[in-house]
């Protein structure tokens, strides 16, 4: 009935301008360090000293366990690189800074094999054996924890959490990043659980009733979810699937190149677009109002290419700062990959 109300109907650019609504919210990224602060403090923002002592005491602690535990055959064997962990005592703060930069560094320099970054010749890299003798770095990689194993559950557990391994990094990063979701959160019927995250989101941040734009990718936008953030004074602007519910006319349109559809119901603008013989761009805005650029694309398109360029950024900075190690342990692989994604969130800071 909600429908029969309000039908959708189509609209021609240019589009009647009204005013802008007005912001009441606060712009701009909070608790930034001062201008002119080195890289090194957007850093610390994210991997925070307390951190790191916790990653470097669960590692000393792992260490020792390892070593009382295979005394005997760590003895048996001369040239066990575990005897130069022993005569060079535990990790310290400082050196797993140093750990973290060599991880980063050999996401920027990339060779086939971890002994390639200390081995000597014309394409030698002197800046790694500078800041750690091979055999400690791969020691450090060895006994790397960031929790006591006595703590963990074992797999036929009740209580076993796959996730127990890397679940402080990960943990700490969404704290840092103001994501308080902890448990499964299950969503009425007929809502989106992706739609349901950015709801939250924007209530556990106080952005609602401020006037706030939110720009979505095309898994989290719906129709539904534009309509109910409208309802809260908060715009938004998302790409949409051709699988999620909207008019016909745009979920498959009949557009020759460099064509476009407008369609409206009250707040909610939609529009299709054909580039070249691409397949066709669907987008919903409650902010946008119905134009076409001297290019001849629409211009709420070309807004949201505009402003949501971070999400394309971070996925090229992960694969530019790509820090994977080989390793048999995938919650190793999946912490490193958390690793990446705090210097990734500092490297859009500066």
């Amino acid at each position: 009935m909600a429908n029969m109300a309000n039908p959708w109907f189509r609209i021609f650019p240019p589009e009647e301008i009204a005013e802008d609504p007005e912001f009441i919210g606060e712009s701009g990224v909070k608790n930034v360090p001062d201008r002119g602060a080195p890289a090194i403090a957007y850093f610390m923002l994210m991997f925070t000293t307390n951190f790191m002592k916790k990653i470097v005491l669960e590692t000393n602690r792992y260490a020792r366990s390892f070593i009382k535990t295979n005394m005997q055959r760590i003895n048996r064997c001369r040239h066990s690189r575990v005897h130069q962990w022993i005569k060079a005592g535990p990790l310290t703060i400082n050196e797993f800074k140093g750990f973290l930069a060599a991880i980063y560094n050999m996401g920027l320099n990339k060779r086939p094999t971890l002994q390639c970054y200390w081995k000597k010749g014309k394409q030698e890299y002197k800046w790694f054996r500078k800041m750690f003798p091979r055999n400690r770095f791969q020691l450090i990689l060895k006994f790397l924890h960031v929790v006591d194993n006595r703590k963990i559950s074992g797999r036929n557990d009740p209580t076993y959490d796959p996730s127990a391994k890397f679940k402080p990094i990960l943990d700490s990063l969404n704290m840092r990043s103001k994501y308080l979701g902890r448990r499964f959160d299950p969503v009425p019927d007929g809502e989106l659980q992706s739609s349901m995250v950015v709801k939250s989101l924007l209530n556990v941040s106080g952005l609602f009733d401020k006037g706030y734009h939110v720009l979505c990718d095309s898994f989290f936008s719906s129709l539904s979810l534009a309509s109910e953030l409208i309802l809260n004074r908060t715009f938004m602007t998302g790409t949409l699937r051709s699988n999620r519910p909207m008019p016909q006319r745009i979920k498959t349109p009949e557009l020759r190149p460099d064509e476009c559809v407008f369609m409206r119901r009250q707040e909610t603008l939609v529009c299709a677009y054909r580039q070249n013989k691409r397949k066709p761009v669907r987008l919903v805005s409650t902010f946008c109002k119905a134009g076409v650029s001297p290019h001849g694309k629409p211009t709420a398109i070309e807004s949201y290419s505009k402003n949501m360029g971070g999400v394309d950024r971070n996925d090229m900075f992960t694969a530019f700062y790509n820090d994977e190690r080989k390793t048999v342990k995938m919650w190793k692989k999946i912490m490193f990959n958390l690793f990446s994604k705090i210097h990734d969130k500092c490297v859009h800071s500066l």
